[in-house]
């Protein structure tokens, strides 16, 4: 299980074809002596842990945890009961889609915390009898943003791929095309913002980062374009941002002359980390 991470970190490994990644899951994970190269297909994978959930605090993981090391949990009830967890606590698995180790999206695992009444451990000797119904299925798009909602990245797509379509009318390419572009070639590309910084020793030059389904682009924002644009270079978590590709050996940014916000258009946003 992944203990701790930044999950913009791992939201761009899942891409790595030699990576098996597997979502949040309340059920049993890699033991310390467990043979890594069976972890994953091909390799060890990376487990995304419970304590990326939204919400949950390491008390709360501990003693989910400690019920599972007994053994696996066969069923959303059997979770209440011998994790002792509030019904809050095992909504917000629910939320993030933990319970797929029980057989349950999480409509289907939200369903049955309802049905578990205000107070799980009352009780506690009964499973619930009522019937999970058929729910209809979450939309790729919906499943994104919830996913972003509960644990902050998704693996299942990145929101700009979702709106490619829409950036590319807008005139941005993919933030791979950086790669293949000539020093001072004009480009405009699109991304959600994952960091933002302004060193004191940089004369006022803001350093933007931005992410998309096919790489990062690294943003140099001068003074006078920062204030230009600067309700939209300091509060926009989605940025288009055009201009001229500067190259240094293999390094690689874009000198910005416009930006322009598309928050709106993504159906789910990152926490940026800001620094200025």
């Amino acid at each position: 299980m992944v203990r701790t991470a930044d999950p913009t970190q791992l939201s761009r490994e899942r891409e790595r074809a030699d990576r098996d990644n597997k979502e949040v899951s309340v059920q049993t994970t890699p033991k310390k002596s467990d043979r890594p190269e069976t972890w994953g297909i091909g390799g060890p994978a990376v487990r995304l842990g419970m304590r990326l959930i939204r919400g949950l605090s390491r008390a709360q993981v501990e003693g989910i945890e400690r019920a599972q090391e007994e053994r696996p949990f066969t069923s959303v009830a059997d979770l209440a009961r011998r994790s002792r967890a509030a019904r809050v606590t095992i909504f917000r698995l629910a939320a993030a889609d933990a319970m797929q180790s029980l057989g349950l999206d999480r409509r289907q695992a939200a369903w049955e915390v309802l049905a578990l009444g205000a107070d799980p451990q009352m009780f506690e000797e009964y499973e619930p009898i009522e019937p999970t119904p058929e729910l209809p299925e979450l939309s790729l798009e919906d499943t994104v943003r919830e996913d972003y909602s509960t644990i902050g990245l998704s693996l299942h797509a990145h929101p700009m791929a979702l709106i490619r379509e829409d950036l590319a009318r807008l005139g941005a390419q993919p933030t791979r095309i950086l790669q293949h572009t000539r020093h001072g070639q004009w480009v405009t590309v699109a991304g959600m913002v994952l960091v933002r910084q302004r060193p004191g020793t940089a004369s006022g030059v803001v350093f933007c980062t931005l992410e998309d389904e096919t790489g990062i682009a690294n943003l140099i924002i001068r003074p006078q374009y920062y204030e230009k644009y600067r309700r939209t270079a300091r509060g926009a978590a989605v940025l288009i941002a055009k201009g001229r590709v500067e190259r240094q050996g293999d390094v690689i940014h874009l000198n910005v002359t416009h930006l322009s916000d598309a928050s709106r258009k993504a159906p789910a946003q990152a926490k940026s980390r800001d620094f200025h």
